[in-house]
């Protein structure tokens, strides 16, 4: 991402999963799906969410657009512990953290933007941990 000096990782599709090799690759499908090539084919995007194209954007959204270049999916719809600048948590949303700073796999605490506007902190479990 533009202005940060070293790699962070700061989304992550399937990340209680084990990493995919750094030999995958992404290629559409004539019907506008979207695999993750690697040993076994992985679908990301199935044919309700045709593209045609994808951009990683210096904002760090990872966005998937359809023949009318209209984003049918984005990177910044589906947060999982960071959120980036122009980024937003909407009502409902929730982050969880990292296992560790070396472990990305889901971690002990969310965090939720509730209805009522109030952002709180919460255990992987039930209880509250702090509000604001």
């Amino acid at each position: 991402m533009v202005g940060i000096p070293r790699k962070t990782l700061v989304w992550m599709a399937r990340r209680n999963d084990p990493p995919v090799p750094s030999n995958s690759t992404l290629r559409f499908t004539a019907d506008g799906g979207l695999i993750l090539q690697s040993t076994l084919d992985t679908v990301i995007a199935t044919r309700n969410d045709i593209a045609i194209s994808a951009s990683m954007l210096d904002s760090g959204n990872f966005v998937l657009y359809n023949s009318r270049q209209n984003i049918t999916w984005q990177s910044f719809d589906s947060p999982t512990d960071t959120l980036l600048e122009g980024q937003r948590l909407t009502l409902e949303q929730q982050l969880y953290s990292a296992a560790s700073d070396v472990d990305p796999s889901t971690g002990i605490f969310r965090i939720r933007m509730q209805a009522d506007g109030n952002l709180v902190m919460y255990p992987n479990a039930d209880g509250t941990v702090a509000n604001s």
